[in-house]
């Protein structure tokens, strides 16, 4: 998303460490000291919440200040597990969205990093993806070709409980993806990025 959410709307963020495309990094201790709960998401079907945690900002930080800056992890709570699993982070915000939940509840779109693909995964495998069990998972990486390298997703989004697009920026150019769950992934024509988009 080009322009980045504040405080008083809503922020932006990337779940995992981008240190590897595979395993997400996640622990289940408790939060420390000075953490507090900044944002949170419930999946349509209620099974699981999503919670953006990091350091209080404070009182200085002002309402314009971005609420990104200061999340580190997030913590997912489902309905039968009273612990939540802890999911550390980096935030970015162009390639990050709240919305990470399909409109139907039954997929959950998390980034591994900047410059790292998007994970579609089933809500009924979650925990067991972020515990590192489970490898369901369709995965959107926006290349063209296979030895594509350094491609970052960018305006990540749901439009519908089946589709999630991204757009993609590599070497100059962008595209636009869509991603059908279940289905393929379609790359539309790239674009010379000009300066007006660059800003």
């Amino acid at each position: 998303m080009r322009g980045f959410p504040h405080k008083t709307t809503a922020a932006l963020i990337v779940l995992g460490c981008g240190a590897c495309i595979s395993c997400p990094s996640v622990t289940r201790n408790a939060r420390t000291a000075d953490a507090i709960a900044l944002a949170s998401r419930t999946s349509a079907n209620g099974d699981v919440v999503a919670t953006w945690v990091g350091r209080d900002p404070g009182t200085g930080s002002g309402p314009d200040a971005p609420v990104g800056q200061w999340i580190r992890e997030i913590e997912f709570r489902f309905n039968a597990d009273p612990v939540p699993l802890r999911y550390p982070f980096d935030f970015d915000p162009l390639g990050s969205t709240f919305d990470i939940f399909s409109p139907d509840g039954r997929y959950a779109a998390l980034s591994l990093g900047r410059g790292q693909p998007f994970h579609i995964v089933p809500i009924a495998s979650l925990r067991a993806y972020l515990k590192g069990e489970s490898t369901a998972r369709e995965t959107v990486t926006g290349q063209r070709r296979p030895d594509d390298r350094a491609i970052l997703l960018e305006e990540p989004k749901w439009t519908s409980a089946s589709t999630f697009e991204v757009e993609a920026v590599c070497c100059g150019a962008y595209w636009h993806v869509t991603h059908h769950v279940g289905g393929d992934t379609q790359l539309g024509p790239m674009h010379i990025v000009d300066e007006a988009r660059a800003k």
